[in-house]
């Protein structure tokens, strides 16, 4: 197996994982939020934890209100960093409050974060 550390003169070893914010631009009821703050605080976030941040242009994503069974369309913002997995887990309560205060501050009834190709989904908020 090739060693592409080597191969390619890269200064340190890959990280392996992957931490990635889903920012929501709409709330519960599909009002529109003020979602830019949450943009960079995710990636000053990220930036911390892995030395960099990359903020993809809004994707189209679309999710069922269970209240009222209605498709709600909105853009979402993908903030995401490659960060080692010991990181992640010294930083697990930032991460958390992080996103605890997004669901809150936004009026979400689920936020999602998904790390290492693994989707979480949090609906209460502490």
């Amino acid at each position: 197996m090739i060693n592409f550390k080597e191969a390619l003169g890269a200064s340190s070893e890959a990280d392996d994982d992957i931490l990635t914010f889903y920012i929501p631009t709409k709330n519960a009821n599909g009002g529109d939020v003020v979602y830019q703050p949450w943009v960079s605080k995710a990636e000053n976030l990220l930036c911390d934890l892995g030395g960099g941040a990359t903020t993809l242009p809004p994707v189209s994503g679309s999710w069922k209100n269970p209240e009222t069974n209605e498709i709600i369309k909105e853009n979402i913002y993908m903030v995401y960093s490659f960060v080692s997995g010991d990181k992640i887990e010294e930083h697990v309560s930032a991460i958390k409050d992080f996103l605890h205060s997004m669901g809150r501050e936004l009026d979400q009834g689920e936020i999602v974060v998904e790390i290492s190709g693994r989707l979480y989904k949090i609906k209460q908020y502490t």
